[in-house]
């Protein structure tokens, strides 16, 4: 059960939003392919209670921004962080009714399989592996997600070519503060 809303951080995942489970975590995500130098980003994650939800890439050297996904009014944006001012608009996604959210051009063979249960940062997270035969080659996936807050706190994403990580840290509960929500026209 989603809220519409989903949380989205590069291109590893795209979360299902929770209401009525708000939080605000920090996280680090990795990306070391074949041949290139390791890249790292780090940032915030808020969720409300209402299943708004903000990520803010934290930056050195460039304007940090933050994307804000609002399903109470079905609308994104692409904000300065620090003044919520609206950089861009984002349209929300419309789905027909019926239509599958996610769908897949052709289907893969693939394996599944339970990690078990793994504490991460005090909570209870499931762990799954799905193994992927693509078109490149062979995909990994590895996903912990929250009993309590149905999140992804932590994954890897791994192929011949590249190996992506992600995990949050540092996560409290509790509402945040509205005004995260709000971006500003100035």
């Amino acid at each position: 059960m989603t809220s519409g809303g989903v949380v989205i951080l590069g291109s590893l995942l795209m979360t299902p939003v929770m209401p009525g489970k708000p939080f605000s975590a920090n996280y680090e995500k990795r990306v070391a392919a074949a041949g290139a130098a390791e890249e790292v980003e780090r940032g915030t994650i808020v969720v409300d209670g209402r299943g708004r939800a903000r990520g803010a890439i934290g930056g050195t050297g460039a304007q940090a921004i933050a994307a804000i996904w609002d399903p109470v009014q079905r609308a994104a944006w692409i904000v300065e962080d620090s003044s919520n001012r609206i950089l861009m608009n984002i349209p929300w996604p419309e789905v027909p009714v019926g239509a599958p959210a996610i769908a897949k051009e052709v289907a893969m063979p693939s394996k599944a399989e339970s990690l078990g249960v793994q504490m991460i940062d005090g909570l209870e997270c499931d762990g799954t592996r799905v193994v992927t035969q693509t078109p490149h080659g062979v995909e990994t996936i590895e996903r912990w997600i929250s009993r309590d807050l149905g999140h992804v706190l932590a994954a890897t994403r791994s192929t011949d070519k590249e190996r992506l990580s992600f995990r949050m840290f540092v996560i409290s509960r509790g509402e945040p503060d509205p005004r995260l929500f709000r971006p500003t026209a100035e």
